[in-house]
């Protein structure tokens, strides 16, 4: 049985506030942030998610294995340039977005973007980074959507959000992201210590990884070993 206190992967902060640092996160904790990942996103396994980032970048990898956690499929982008990610707007019509501010804005400043190129979503996430009000403005001009920003930490994954089935202040970074505490500054909710259970999640049918390049993978097994490993059986 693999050690949930075994680390299970380092990625390294910004340096936005000083010098980079690497921090490293065990694979109970793991279990922790896949689960309150899909939980903010409010992920069912009917979802497609397109995170147009580099998936080394941790809010990538968070939200792309929340997904298949779910059973969701999950578009993976070659480049992040707009074209890259117009056509697999159009070839896979996902459900969900996350875009960085600066690559958001390249994205709907697209000489070739159209409104019907974002039909597919429910939902558009951003964050890592201000969103700057023209870039709300000229996104929802061109989708009649509204960005959706939150705010995650490399130390502790999706921090806060705006409910998606909930309303979306503008300006803001949302509530508390379930099931964390911000009182307790830990997962809050069901079982020893106030973990999150990924019983909780909706049970998957399928969960596939899709390239542009054709590539796909089930993850059962890979959801199995999360669960043993985060309910310590």
């Amino acid at each position: 049985v693999l050690d949930g206190d075994r680390p299970a992967y380092v990625f390294f902060t910004s340096g936005s506030t000083g010098p980079a640092k690497g921090v490293t996160h065990s694979y109970e904790a793991i279990g922790w942030m896949f689960a309150t990942a899909a939980a903010a996103l409010e992920l069912v396994p009917g979802d497609v998610m397109l995170p147009a980032s580099s998936i080394s970048h941790v809010a990538g990898f968070i939200f792309s294995f929340a997904a298949l956690v779910v059973g969701a499929r999950v578009v993976i982008a070659r480049t992040f340039d707009s074209q890259e990610i117009l056509g697999l707007l159009r070839a896979h019509r996902p459900t969900v977005l996350w875009m960085q501010p600066a690559m958001l804005f390249r994205l709907i400043r697209d000489h070739g973007a159209l409104r019907e190129d974002f039909g597919s979503l429910r939902l558009c996430r951003s964050g890592s980074d201000k969103v700057p009000a023209g870039l709300t403005r000229e996104f929802t001009e061109l989708t009649g959507m509204v960005i959706n920003e939150g705010f995650g930490m490399t130390e502790v994954g999706v921090a806060t959000m705006n409910p998606p089935s909930g309303v979306t202040k503008v300006g803001s970074v949302g509530r508390a992201a379930p099931p964390l505490d911000p009182r307790q500054g830990r997962p809050g909710g069901a079982g020893r210590y106030g973990r999150p259970s990924l019983d909780q999640l909706p049970q998957p049918d399928h969960g596939l990884l899709e390239r542009s390049g054709g590539y796909r993978c089930g993850h059962a097994r890979r959801l199995a070993r999360f669960r043993r490993c985060h309910e310590g059986g």
